[in-house]
């Protein structure tokens, strides 16, 4: 059973997540703070808003800028993660196999698509296969049989974290077994794909001072 893959197929999912609804990181204030220190110049040297507003996010502020897209693109990958490893861990048999994932890298957007609605069918069938089974040994649940259940394995994500001002993934103590280490690859490669955009708010915010100061 491709566990893995499919836990990592729906990570992506999580990633729309609101700043507004989460604590504020210093990687979040750190770039606002940049974009209202450099607004003035970058209105002074563009010729329009939409000018100023690239050159402000793009060029002026582009390491705080990029710090704030890592936190919000790695905090919803690993919100996601954690979440699909739970509900996977809550269903899985204790037999269930674990398989390797692809090199993200070396595929094309299309051979990636391609690749998640494989695993989302798989994830299915997994599923509806666990819920079918009868004495089945799975973690958290009673087995048909009254047999005892299997011990649930340890939190495969157990320490990491998202550094708050750089919002590079942290790994800590964490051992890196063989499932987190093709998770976190996954969440790498998604993330290089998710993050030519600053974050929304960003954004927001830069157009409010360019407008205000063009006044």
């Amino acid at each position: 059973m491709r566990i893995v893959a499919t836990a990592a197929a729906v990570l992506i999912a999580a990633c729309a997540g609101s700043a507004a609804a989460q604590d504020r990181p210093a990687a979040y204030t750190n770039a606002e703070a940049c974009l209202e220190a450099n607004v003035d110049a970058a209105v002074a040297a563009s010729s329009g808003a939409a000018d100023a507003a690239e050159f402000l996010l793009g060029y002026l502020c582009a390491g705080p800028v990029a710090a704030a897209t890592r936190y919000e693109v790695n905090s919803g990958l690993l919100a996601s993660g954690k979440g699909m490893v739970e509900g996977f861990l809550t269903l899985m048999p204790a037999t269930a196999e674990m398989s390797d994932m692809p090199d993200f890298d070396a595929m094309t957007d299309e051979e990636i698509d391609a690749w998640l609605q494989e695993e989302e069918a798989a994830a299915a069938e997994a599923v509806a296969a666990v819920a079918a089974a009868e004495g089945t040994t799975t973690f958290g649940l009673d087995p048909a049989d009254g047999s005892t259940p299997g011990a649930p394995p340890q939190d495969p994500f157990e320490g990491i974290t998202v550094d708050p001002v750089t919002g590079d993934i942290v790994t800590g103590d964490n051992p890196l077994g063989p499932m987190i280490v093709t998770l976190m690859d996954y969440m790498e490669a998604t993330g290089r794909m998710m993050s030519n955009t600053p974050p929304v708010f960003l954004r927001e915010h830069a157009a409010r001072l360019i407008v205000r100061r063009r006044r």
